[in-house]
C-alpha cells in the first residue's frame, strides 16, 4: 500500500540531550501549525541557548525527500531583536560565541532567561560589530553593569514577550505535496539517500519511523 505524503514539523534537541523529540505529522502546513501550537511552543532556552533542531521535513509517499530549516523563520515579539535572535540561533559570525561566553556566568548567576537578556545581548552584538577602542570600552561597562545586576530593557520598559514562527513567510517557501496526503492514522517514513543527516534530528536515529497524524513524542 502506498504511504501518504505529509509534512513533519520537528522540534527537538540531540537525542537524549534535553529529553525533547517532538514531531508533528500533517497533510497540510495549516494542520502542522495547528498540531504544533496546540501542544508546543518556541522555547527560548532551547532555541537561543541550547541549540534545538526546528525543521519542516517533506515526505513524499513515505520517503523524506528534503527539509527546510525553520530557524530563519523565527521572530521576536519585538522586531527590534529579530537580528539578535537570528545571530543566537545560527551563529554565522565567529564572535557570537565569544560574546555569549562572556555573559554566560552572569546570566546564570542572576537567573535571567534568554528573553530578558535579549536587550543586553543586542547591545553587545552591536558594539562587537562596530569594533574599535570606544566600543570595547562600552562593552566592558555593559558587562560590568550586568554583573552588578543591571539588565537593560527594551524602549518603553516592557520585556520581550516571546518568539513566534513566521508561517506566512514559510508558506511561500514550502513545496506542495503529491497526493494522497496524510489525513489521519499512521505513516511509516524513511530517509531518502540524498537527504542530509542532521545529528540533532530524531529522524536519523533509526532507518524506519512510524508516525501518526498529530503529535509524536519520541525518545
Amino acid at each position: 500500500m502506498t504511504q501518504p505524503s505529509c509534512y513533519l514539523l520537528e522540534f527537538s534537541v540531540g537525542p537524549g540531550g534535553a529529553r525533547k523529540g517532538d514531531i508533528y505529522a500533517a497533510g497540510t502546513l495549516a494542520s502542522a501549525r495547528e498540531a504544533f501550537e496546540e501542544t508546543d511552543h518556541l522555547d527560548p532556552y532551547l532555541l537561543l541557548w541550547y541549540g534545538a533542531c526546528l525543521r519542516l521535513w517533506v515526505v513524499r509517499h513515505g520517503t523524506v525527500v528534503g527539509g527546510i530549516d525553520l530557524l530563519p523563520y523565527v521572530r521576536s515579539t519585538d522586531p527590534a531583536y529579530d537580528a539578535t535572535v537570528r545571530d543566537l540561533m545560527l551563529g554565522e559570525d565567529a564572535w557570537v560565541g565569544a560574546v555569549i561566553a562572556d555573559v554566560d556566568e552572569v546570566l546564570t548567576e542572576h537567573g535571567w532567561d534568554m528573553l530578558g537578556a535579549l536587550p543586553l545581548l543586542d547591545h553587545l552584538f552591536t558594539l562587537r560589530r562596530r569594533g574599535g577602542p570606544a566600543a570595547v570600552a562600552e562593552e566592558r561597562r555593559a558587562i560590568a553593569a550586568a554583573e552588578n545586576g543591571e539588565l537593560p530593557l527594551p524602549p518603553g520598559g516592557t520585556p520581550v514577550a516571546g518568539l513566534w514562527l513566521d508561517w506566512a513567510a514559510l508558506a511561500r517557501d514550502v513545496p506542495a505535496l503529491d497526493g494522497p496526503v496524510l489525513s489521519e492514522g499512521p505513516v511509516t517514513v524513511t530517509l531518502g539517500r540524498t537527504v542530509p543527516r542532521d545529528p540533532d534530528s530524531y529522524l536519523v536515529v533509526g532507518s524506519d519511523n512510524e508516525l501518526f497524524a498529530g503529535a509524536n513524542h519520541l525518545e
